[in-house]
Parts: structure tokens; sequence; C-alpha cells
């Protein structure tokens, strides 16, 4: 064998090597988030103001779903 053929059968291999663990972790790996809150809120809100002589009425309405997960320890939930 050639110097480059010892050397691409290594990186092929090392490749393989990492790819078959990365995926190992991947399917191993429990999910570790603990939700602290969900919840959902709906809101609506109604302004009336005056743009230059012309009367505005403006309505916003938002519908909003939350879901707050606790990554890393237990001891921080938070990581700052």
């Amino acid at each position: 064998m050639t110097r480059y053929r010892v050397v691409a059968a290594v990186c092929a291999a090392l490749g393989l090597i990492a790819t078959i663990a990365a995926v190992a972790l991947i399917a191993v790996a429990p999910a570790n988030a603990a939700p602290l809150d969900k919840g959902h809120f709906h809101d609506v809100a109604t302004d009336s103001f005056d743009c230059d002589g012309t009367p505005v009425q403006q309505t916003d309405e938002v519908d909003v779903n939350f879901l707050f997960n606790q990554r890393g320890g237990a001891k921080h939930p938070f990581p700052y």
C-alpha cells in the first residue's frame, strides 16, 4: 500500500468511528429537560388616538403558548 492509501484508510476508519459514537450518544442520551411552567394566554388591547387630525383606533390581539424547560443541573434553573 502506498502512503496515501494508508492515510486515507485511517481517516475513513476514524470518521466511521466518530459517526458511530455520535449516533450512539444521540440515541442513548435521555432528554433531561424538566418543564418548569407551561401555559397559554390571549390578550386584546384597543387604543384610540389622533394622527394629524385623523382619528385612529388600533386593535391588537395576541395569542401566546409557552413552555419553559429546565436545562442543566437542578441547582440553577437558568444558566447565569
